[in-house]
């Protein structure tokens, strides 16, 4: 199968090769990939179209919510999509990928923040937020597992399948 890029043009599926599994969730799972010609490395989110569809009553649009969300949203701290392609079976969408870590493994870590790390990542997921409500929008799924950090330690917002129009209706209908 061919990936198709946020530019149009195809790209053959056998040019990633997967690295690692990043995380499991009820959707599916992510893993960390990288693209043979260049050596860069992506976030690979693969999602049972069965699993999506049954979670939503069966509503086969929600498949494409998420891509359609990526494809129409641009911001410095929502992750990016490169790549989106679909099989029979899977939902497949390859995003910018983050240091790999996100808040939620921060504060297992390290406990809580600081007073300047709270002021710091606050400001930058107001402006992601305050971002998809200029576009109507409204992110449902806020959590410390969905905010990642970048390589720069800036956040980047994750997971947008629970997004929904300020009247409640999803993204898709």
């Amino acid at each position: 199968p061919m990936l198709l890029t946020k530019w149009g043009k195809p790209c053959d599926v056998g040019t990633i090769a997967r690295v690692s599994v990043l995380g499991k969730g009820s959707y599916g799972l992510v893993c960390k990939v990288r693209k043979r010609s260049t050596g860069h490395f992506y976030a690979m989110k693969l999602q049972r179209k069965e699993t999506v569809a049954s979670l939503y009553a069966g509503d086969e649009t929600r498949v494409n919510f998420e891509k359609l969300a990526f494809a129409t949203l641009h911001h410095p701290f929502m992750v990016e999509l490169f790549y989106a392609l679909q099989t029979k079976s899977l939902a497949i969408l390859v995003m910018s990928l983050g240091s790999g870590v996100d808040l939620s493994g921060i504060l297992r870590r390290n406990g809580p923040l600081s007073q300047e790390q709270v002021l710091f990542y606050s400001a930058e997921i107001t402006s992601a937020l305050s971002y998809l409500h200029c576009k109507g929008l409204v992110y449902r799924d806020l959590k410390p597992a969905n905010v990642l950090l970048n390589e720069d330690g800036h956040i980047q917002l994750v997971d947008f399948g629970a997004v929904c129009d300020l009247e409640g209706k999803t993204f898709g209908k």
